[in-house]
């Protein structure tokens, strides 16, 4: 199977023409990557703002009980205390 110059020229051009065709989609597919990498970037980087307020909610709350402890305790056995002897009141 011999093929002329013209034959091959030809394949050599459709060829040529579907290696730029999937150079285009490899360029269309690194440009939605990319995309998708800024929004999972932007997404990760909220999550991190939201469990840095929820830390720093958790550690108010932390520091509430550990500077109050005292006196929660004491308003808890004060609350016994009286609900024991209102029940044998």
């Amino acid at each position: 199977m011999n093929k002329t110059l013209q034959e091959i020229e030809e394949e050599i051009k459709d060829y040529e023409n579907e290696n730029n065709r999937l150079r285009e989609e490899n360029d269309k597919l690194k440009q939605e990557i990319e995309i998708y990498e800024e929004e999972n970037d932007k997404l990760y980087f909220e999550t991190l703002d939201k469990e840095r307020e929820l830390l720093k909610k958790k550690n108010k709350y932390v520091f509430f009980l550990k500077n109050n402890y005292d006196r929660i305790y004491m308003w808890l056995i004060i609350i016994a205390l009286v609900f024991i002897i209102y029940k044998f009141v």
